[in-house]
């Protein structure tokens, strides 16, 4: 009793006639790929200005390294000295 698996059968028999993409999808593909990168380097550069230039529009003022929560463990003594 073999079993033949006619998925992996009709994947061999498509390989044999097409045994590369045609050029015409590789194409398209290379041009959505190269759109979603060129989409994701210009969110990643600007959508972080774009919350602070609404952070602006509203009346607040953008955080500052002055202003920003100290990072890490330690803290802040009552007489402005940090502990660590």
């Amino acid at each position: 009793m073999g079993a033949n698996n006619s998925f992996k059968q009709l994947g061999k028999e498509e390989e044999e006639r097409y045994p590369s993409p045609p050029p015409e999808t590789e194409l398209g593909v290379m041009g959505n790929v190269r759109v979603f990168s060129f989409m994701s380097n210009v969110l990643e550069l600007y959508l972080p200005k774009v919350f602070e230039m609404f952070v602006s529009l509203i009346g607040g003022a953008p955080e500052t390294d002055d202003h920003k929560a100290p990072e890490g463990n330690s803290r802040v003594d009552g007489d402005g000295r940090r502990d660590s």
